[in-house]
């Protein structure tokens, strides 16, 4: 429960939950470094409760000024304003940028690659293993704006291991090796080592006015996924997670709007209702998610998914042995 999230598993959610909310859901962080100056880096995180502006007001999460921040593009929208580490809206910059992101077709694909295996069984196995892979997607936008290292959808780009040739030659002796020259054979041997897929989640994106940036995505854990519902819970009136404020205009495809349906990123009341999605009580309190909080309900669909995934039967306590004697 505290290993971060694999690609395969974001990739598997997207297939059913819209590709946005897994985004929001599971990446923990963006790190963002200049690719000409390793000062220049910053960790924009994805944390509701790091959306203040000034430290020295950390309960403040009005985002009217951080908004400013967006007016002009350059550095400003990573770092702060005298190119240094981001002194404020952490949570604002990580919105914009992943925003972007999305926008400009950031998605994420299943691919099925050669299993790594020894050199010996390779020309005699063809095992496959299927992983997840962050991609663009250049058929959601009208034209490609961003510069960048991303692979492309579907085209399934593979780095080569590398690989060894191996030479070698045998002389074979024969009868008539004193009236004739003896008989040579020559046999060429070429390992090559597996082929990998471009899985990392390190890339460089090149935005206008600002120049070539790399980004690493940090995936969450599902215990840090839970983390983050308890920080929406925490700042839930204070943060609007839809807002008028650019760029904090919450989902922008569809599938995602039609979802969230304009209510609170999570709505989870203190109290019974007349009728809970689920509920529990908690330090003698209930609590309950309303069955029209279609967002909350998905949310919590996708904690019991995480789970299930990150549990094993030897997980679980060993059975007590007793012994039944007459």
């Amino acid at each position: 429960m505290l290993t971060p999230v694999d690609l395969k598993t974001v990739a598997s959610l997207t297939t059913y939950y819209p590709r946005e909310v897994v985004f929001y859901a599971l990446i923990n962080a963006i790190n963002v470094k200049f690719a000409s100056s390793d000062r220049l880096y910053a960790r924009l995180t994805n944390d509701p409760s790091s959306a203040f502006y000034s430290l020295d007001y950390p309960l403040d999460l009005d985002q009217t000024k951080c908004s400013e921040l967006f007016r002009h593009f350059g550095r400003q929208i990573f770092f702060g304003p005298n190119d240094t580490y981001p002194a404020a809206c952490f949570y604002a910059k990580f919105r914009n940028l992943l925003g972007l992101l999305i926008r400009n077709g950031l998605y994420t694909e299943l691919v099925s690659v050669p299993a790594q295996q020894p050199a010996q069984a390779q020309a005699s196995q063809n095992n496959t293993v299927t992983v997840g892979s962050f991609c663009f997607n250049k058929n959601v936008v009208p034209q490609e704006i961003l510069n960048s290292t991303f692979p492309s959808c579907g085209r399934n780009i593979k780095l080569s291991a590398g690989g060894t040739v191996q030479t070698t030659t045998t002389e074979t002796q024969k009868f008539d090796d004193a009236l004739l020259p003896a008989s040579k054979m020559r046999t060429t041997t070429t390992t090559t080592n597996s082929i990998l897929p471009v899985t990392g989640r390190t890339f460089k994106v090149e935005f206008a006015g600002v120049g070539w940036v790399e980004i690493t995505f940090e995936m969450r854990s599902p215990n840090g996924f839970l983390s983050y519902l308890g920080s929406w819970f925490n700042v839930r009136d204070k943060l609007p997670f839809a807002s008028d404020l650019r760029p904090f205009a919450g989902y922008g495809t569809p599938p995602a709007l039609q979802i969230y349906n304009g209510g609170p990123y999570l709505s989870v009341l203190n109290g019974p209702s007349a009728s809970c999605y689920t509920s529990v009580i908690y330090n003698g309190q209930i609590y309950c998610v309303p069955m029209e909080a279609t967002h909350s309900s998905m949310l919590m669909d996708i904690a019991v998914i995480l789970r299930n995934l990150n549990i094993s039967p030897t997980d679980l306590n060993a059975p007590i042995s007793v012994r039944v004697a007459q």
